[in-house]
């Protein structure tokens, strides 16, 4: 959530959240200190571009994203959730 850019000078810090099933998550996590740094890419395209859509075509692509892991903002028993920065 908070990915759109709102014209100003301060930056986006949308956030991320990712499903916890069975725990993986959290083990990740614990062992690389919260993922804090890491890069995430957020990749568009149009649904009809997507391997199941009317016109599969994987590098049908805008621009990506690319935002790092600032920090850690909720980790519960059915998902983990982090704030990005650019």
């Amino acid at each position: 959530t908070g990915f759109a850019f709102n014209g100003s000078e301060q930056e986006p810090r949308p956030t991320i959240k990712v499903a916890n099933l069975g725990g993986l998550v959290r083990t990740i996590i614990a062992e690389y200190g919260d993922l804090v740094g890491a890069r995430v890419v957020r990749r568009h395209t149009f649904r009809k571009y997507l391997a199941d859509g009317t016109n599969p075509d994987a590098t049908a692509q805008f621009s990506h994203d690319i935002f790092f892991i600032r920090r850690l903002v909720a980790r519960h028993r059915i998902f983990i959730e982090w704030e990005l920065g650019s």
